[in-house]
C-alpha cells in the first residue's frame, strides 16, 4: 500500500500494512500519508496497466469479512475456518455478504509482477455457497460479465476464471464468457486453470516426444 510504503523511507512511521488505525492511535502515522494517498488515487494520474486478471470470488460468508486485508491482516494469514467469533457474528456477516453481492463490483485484492507481466487478483463479492443456488446463477453470471467488461475497458489482455467462476453449470466452463467477448469484438482473452494446465501439458509433450511416439494422457474430469 502507498501508506506503508512510507515506512521504508521514514522508518519510525507507518508500521501497519493494512490497518492504519493503529498508527493513528499510537501517534506513528506520518503527516504526509493522506497527501500521498490523494496523489496515488488521483483519477488524472496515469494508471499502471494490468496485463492479466485472476478473477476469483469469496470463500464463504464469514470470510467476506474476516479475510479482507484491511479488516484483519492476521485472519487473512490463517486458513479459512469458521471459528467461534465468526460463528457468533454469522448473521451480521451474512447481511454484509448480501449487501456486498448486491452493491459492489469486482474488487482488486492484490497486484504483483511476474516476469515482467503485470498481474492483479480481482474478487467478485459473492460467497461460494451462493453459486450453488440455481436461482442466483444468472445474477452472478451478469456480475462476472461486468467484471470482464471492466477488464476490457482497462486494456487487460487475459482474464483467468478461478474456482466456480468457470463452473460448467454457470457458463459452460467459461465458454459462454468467451463467446460473448468474441461476439462483442473484445480484445481480452478468457482462460482458466484447466485450459492453462492442458496447454502446458501439450507443450511439454511436444518438446519431449517424437512424432512417432504414442502418448496416453489420463486425469480427472477436467
Amino acid at each position: 500500500s502507498c501508506y506503508h510504503s512510507l515506512h521504508h523511507s521514514k522508518y519510525k512511521w507507518n508500521y501497519c500494512l493494512f490497518c492504519p488505525i493503529w498508527d493513528h492511535l499510537c501517534g506513528t502515522a506520518h503527516p504526509t500519508s493522506q497527501a500521498l494517498h490523494r496523489e496515488v488515487t488521483d483519477r488524472a494520474r496515469r494508471r499502471r496497466p494490468t496485463d492479466v486478471v485472476f478473477l476469483a470470488h469469496g470463500h464463504d460468508v464469514p470470510s467476506m469479512v474476516t479475510h479482507v486485508p484491511f479488516v484483519s491482516p492476521f485472519l487473512c494469514s490463517v486458513t479459512h475456518a469458521t471459528g467461534w467469533v465468526a460463528t457468533l457474528l454469522w448473521p451480521l456477516c451474512y447481511v454484509w455478504a448480501r449487501l456486498a453481492q448486491l452493491l459492489l463490483p469486482a474488487t482488486v485484492m492484490q497486484r504483483y509482477q511476474y516476469r515482467g507481466t503485470q498481474v492483479a487478483t480481482w474478487c467478485l463479492p459473492v460467497a461460494a455457497r451462493f453459486y450453488l443456488n440455481k436461482g442466483e446463477r444468472p445474477a452472478i453470471q451478469r456480475k462476472l460479465e461486468a467484471a470482464v467488461d471492466a477488464a476490457e475497458r482497462a486494456g487487460v489482455r487475459y482474464v483467468g476464471l478461478a474456482a466456480l467462476n468457470k463452473a460448467e453449470w454457470l457458463n459452460g466452463g467459461g465458454e459462454a464468457v468467451r463467446a460473448r467477448c468474441e461476439a462483442r469484438g473484445y480484445a481480452v482473452k478468457i482462460v482458466h486453470g484447466n485450459a492453462l494446465t492442458a496447454a502446458a501439458v501439450l507443450e511439454t509433450v511436444r518438446r519431449k516426444t517424437l512424432p512417432e511416439d504414442t502418448v496416453c494422457v489420463t486425469g480427472a474430469t477436467a
